[in-house]
């Protein structure tokens, strides 16, 4: 590990000796681009040649993928492209070569926030044996995995009408898979299709697994009694006890969670404010990934726009039946179509989207106050 001051000299070193040169030579030939901006960078050190250096799309990673689970294993040819919504995430990354051959290599990226680096100058070392385990491949790995969030995410603003149409959003448990599935079925007119893969994937078991999840919250981990039971229920398939027995929480959650983060002379009182407030607290943590800020935004407007705060007035007033409203079950309208297995589901992910979103919140104030105290 290098301390900050060795971080920078290396930083300087990498600027210095391949990225400015080759930029140099480009701008010299009219090869760059307007705008040029670095997001990713590969230099490749192939022993007595010269370094190759490559930027953001001209360089690809050889990988092993989880596929997902609608994808034949044998369909996937070499000269087939592979397509976001056929992988549901990088299991690891095969070291990079030149003519076959394993070479040392520097890979820079950008975090969101920050450039990393990573680098292994082994291949150049004499005692290099080309058969040693790439240890650094699962470093690569979750690099490329927050890509495909970030891609899922892009993906799912792109189609925020359609999404909202049968009720979702990006929620943080399905990113990147199978929201990019999802994304795609609706993108390409297959609605009905969306809600199966949705169906299918968060099955009886994911859902009590996803609610053991929420317990280092203390909104959440006092509702726990409450949230396993409505998994039991959900389990039995009994729909509208779960709804009924969740659709109130989504407030509840929120407003205990800011009890402890504001004074209760602050504390909004609508629960659309309260929305808003929580979203106004989240949104300005440090280090907050661009995707996840991004599904924020997308999951406070589907709150506040969207059919579970929906307006309901007049006792015929049409329904959204897409989510369940929290004021026409609050008031005893019953519509048969609001009970169902999807809708079930879309209220524990919704929970659990609120719930990730206090978990970031409570990891970088943890580490921001940590950091206060090591400087004092």
């Amino acid at each position: 590990m290098l301390d900050d001051l060795g971080q920078q000299n290396f930083a300087h070193n990498i600027d210095s000796l391949f990225i400015q040169p080759e930029i140099d030579r480009r701008q010299r030939a009219g090869m760059l681009p307007d705008r040029f901006r670095i997001r990713q960078c590969l230099i490749r050190l192939p022993k007595g040649r010269p370094p190759i250096v490559e930027f953001n799309n001209e360089f690809g990673w050889r990988v092993k993928p989880q596929l997902a689970p609608t994808v034949d294993p044998a369909s996937m040819a070499l000269d087939r492209p592979v397509y976001h919504h056929e992988v549901a995430a990088i299991e690891n990354v095969y070291p990079p070569e030149v003519d076959g051959r394993r070479v040392a290599f520097i890979c820079l990226f950008w975090t969101g926030y920050e450039y990393a680096a990573v680098f292994d100058f082994s291949p150049n070392h004499p005692e290099f044996d080309p058969k040693q385990e790439f240890e650094l491949g699962q470093v690569i790995a979750d690099h490329l995995q927050r890509r495909m969030v970030e891609i899922a995410v892009r993906l799912s603003k792109n189609t925020q009408a359609q999404l909202r149409q049968i009720g979702l959003w990006p929620a943080t448990s399905l990113l990147p898979y199978p929201i990019s599935h999802i994304v795609e079925r609706v993108g390409s007119g297959h609605p009905d299709e969306a809600r199966q893969i949705l169906i299918a994937h968060c099955d009886a078991r994911f859902i009590a697994e996803l609610v053991e999840t929420w317990q280092p919250i203390e909104a959440f981990r006092q509702r726990m009694t409450l949230f396993r039971e409505a998994a039991t229920t959900h389990s039995s398939q009994s729909f509208i006890a779960t709804i009924h027995t969740l659709i109130p929480q989504l407030e509840g959650v929120i407003t205990d969670w800011l009890l402890t983060v504001v004074n209760a002379d602050e504390l909004k009182r609508s629960s659309t404010s309260k929305v808003r407030q929580f979203q106004e607290l989240i949104r300005p943590i440090p280090r907050f990934d661009f995707a996840y800020r991004e599904a924020l935004e997308a999951t406070c407007q589907f709150l506040l726009e969207g059919p579970p705060l929906q307006s309901f007035t007049r006792w015929l007033d049409k329904i959204d039946p897409s989510f369940p409203g929290r004021h026409p079950i609050a008031h005893g309208r019953y519509d048969e179509s609001l009970f169902s297995e999807e809708n079930s589901i879309k209220l524990f992910l919704m929970l659990d989207t609120i719930c990730q979103f206090m978990m970031f919140y409570e990891a970088r104030r943890a580490a921001f106050d940590s950091d206060i105290n090591d400087n004092l």
